[in-house]
C-alpha cells in the first residue's frame, strides 16, 4: 500500500508543486493550507509523513510541529519542514520543535524524494518495532505493557460516559501438566489456540492481553456483570469443547464489572483476579463472578444492556438496517415496530421523555436531558484504541437513545440522579 503524505502549505503554487512531485512516486497525498486544518487532518487521517511549511499565518510550522510531537496519538509521525530559510538559528528552532528533517525551496526532486523515502523507512521500522513491543510474540495477544498503557484509558472513557466496563481474568487449567505430558511445544500451541478462540469470539473493542504464563485478561467496555458472565461461560465452553492441537484443555475464568463509584480499572481487575482463584479452587473449568458487587441489574436494565450490545455488534460488523434488531428495540423498549436502524425519522422517535436531540462538539449525536442539560446518551461508538467507528445516523440515534434509557433505569435503581 502506498504511503500517505500530508502536505501543509498556505502558498497554492508550492502546494501544487509538492503534490505533483509526490504523485509521480505514487504516494497518496492530502493537503492542508493552514496549521489548524493540518492538526485536524493529522488526527483524522493519521498520515505516514507530514511535509510542513514553516512560514504560515496564525499558527506557523514550528508551533504545528510542537503540537504534533506533544500529542501521543500522532507524535510518532515524521515531520519534514519545508522552508526557504537558511539561517542556522531557524534550523535549530525547527529541530527543537521536533522536526525530523528539512527541505529547502526551491525544491530539488531527487533530494526531496530521498528525504521522504528515508523518513518513511524510518517510520516503517519504528512501527514494526512498536508493534512487536505491544504484542506477546507467542500468542499474538497484547502484552502486559500494552494492557497497562491502554486498558485504564479504555475504562476511563467508559466511566466518563457512565458506561460499565467488565474484566475477565482467564487462567488455563493445569498448563504445567500439559507441558510435562506433551512437551512445552505442545503447551505453546495450546496457548495460541486459546487466544485464537477467545479473540474470535469477542468484539473489536474488547482488549485481550497476556498477563503472565497461563493467565490472560479481557477488558470489555459497555458490558455489565450479567453480560460478562454469559460471555465468560461461552468462552469456557468454546475452549473446552474441542481439544487444542489434540490436547484436552480447560480454563477457569473470573468475572467482575465496574461500579458507578469506581474511577480506576485496578479495583475491577483485582476483583476479577480474586474470582478466578475462586474458580480454580473450586476445581477449575468454571466461571466465578465477583460476589461483592451490589445487587445484579434488574430485568429492564439487563434487557436494555442486551439490546445495546446488539446495536454495537451491527454498527461494527454490518452498519446498516437490521429488522431483527428493529424487532428487539420494539419489544425491549415497548415501542411500535418501525424501521429504527435504517430510518432516521423512526430512530428520532426513540428519544426518551424529557430529553432532546443535540450534536456534541465532536459531531456525535447525543441525547440531552432538558431539566439540567446533561448528556445522557452518546451516539459515538469506539474500538479498544478509542478510534471512533463511523455509523449511519439512524444507528447512531438508536445507540444514543438506548444508552440514555439505560442511564435512566440506572438512576431509578439507585434512587438518585447523577447530580444527587
Amino acid at each position: 500500500m502506498s504511503a500517505h503524505i500530508l502536505v501543509v502549505d498556505d502558498d497554492e503554487p508550492n502546494l501544487e508543486v509538492l503534490v505533483e512531485m509526490l504523485a509521480l512516486e505514487h504516494y497518496v497525498v492530502s493537503t492542508a493550507t493552514h496549521g489548524f486544518e493540518a492538526l485536524a487532518k493529522i488526527a483524522a487521517e493519521k498520515p505516514h509523513l507530514v511535509l510542513l511549511d514553516v512560514m504560515m499565518p496564525e499558527l506557523d510550522g514550528f508551533e504545528v510541529c510542537q503540537r504534533i510531537k506533544a500529542d501521543p496519538t500522532m507524535g510518532d509521525i515524521p515531520v519534514i519542514m519545508v522552508t526557504a530559510l537558511t539561517d542556522v538559528d531557524d534550523l535549530v528552532r525547527g529541530f527543537e520543535a521536533g522536526a525530523d528533517d528539512f527541505v529547502t525551496k526551491p525544491f530539488n526532486f531527487d533530494a526531496l524524494m530521498a528525504r521522504v523515502g528515508s523518513q518513511l523507512r524510518r517510520k516503517r521500522n519504528y512501527d514494526h518495532i512498536r508493534a512487536q513491543a505491544m504484542v506477546d510474540p507467542l500468542t499474538g495477544a497484547f502484552n502486559r505493557w500494552y494492557f497497562g498503557a491502554h486498558a485504564p484509558r479504555l475504562a476511563a472513557r467508559c466511566h466518563a460516559a457512565r458506561n460499565p466496563v467488565a474484566v475477565l481474568m482467564l487462567d488455563v487449567d493445569d498448563l504445567k501438566s500439559i507441558n510435562d505430558t506433551h512437551g512445552h511445544t505442545a503447551g505453546d500451541r495450546v496457548l495460541k489456540q486459546v487466544v485464537g478462540r477467545v479473540t474470535s469470539a469477542l468484539r473489536p473493542s474488547d482488549l485481550v492481553a497476556r498477563m503472565g504464563g497461563d493467565e490472560f485478561a479481557v477488558v470489555m467496555p459497555e458490558t455489565d456483570l450479567d453480560e460478562a458472565q454469559q460471555i465468560a461461560d461461552r468462552l469456557r465452553r468454546r475452549i473446552g469443547d474441542t481439544p487444542a492441537e489434540g490436547v484436552a484443555v480447560t480454563v477457569s475464568i473470573g468475572a467482575a464489572a465496574s461500579r458507578p463509584e469506581e474511577e480506576k480499572l485496578e479495583a475491577t481487575l483485582q476483583r476479577a483476579d480474586t474470582a478466578v482463584y475462586e474458580a480454580k479452587r473450586a476445581g477449575g473449568n468454571r466461571v466465578a463472578a465477583d460476589e461483592s458487587v451490589s445487587e445484579l441489574p434488574d430485568v429492564a436494565y439487563r434487557l436494555i444492556g442486551h439490546l445495546r450490545r446488539h446495536l454495537f455488534f451491527i454498527s461494527v460488523h454490518s452498519p446498516s438496517g437490521d429488522t431483527d434488531v428493529d424487532a428487539l428495540i420494539a419489544s425491549t423498549l415497548g415501542v411500535p415496530p418501525l424501521s429504527y436502524t435504517s430510518n432516521d425519522a423512526d430512530a428520532q422517535t426513540l428519544l426518551p421523555p424529557g430529553s432532546a436531540w443535540s450534536t456534541a462538539a465532536d459531531g456525535a449525536i447525543v441525547c440531552v436531558r432538558s431539566s439540567d442539560g446533561m448528556i445522557v446518551g452518546y451516539g459515538t461508538i469506539a474500538d479498544s484504541d478509542g478510534n471512533v467507528i463511523s455509523v449511519p445516523s439512524p444507528l447512531a440515534r438508536c445507540y444514543s437513545a438506548v444508552e440514555a434509557r439505560r442511564f435512566i433505569v440506572w438512576e431509578e435503581r439507585h434512587g438518585r440522579s447523577a447530580r444527587g
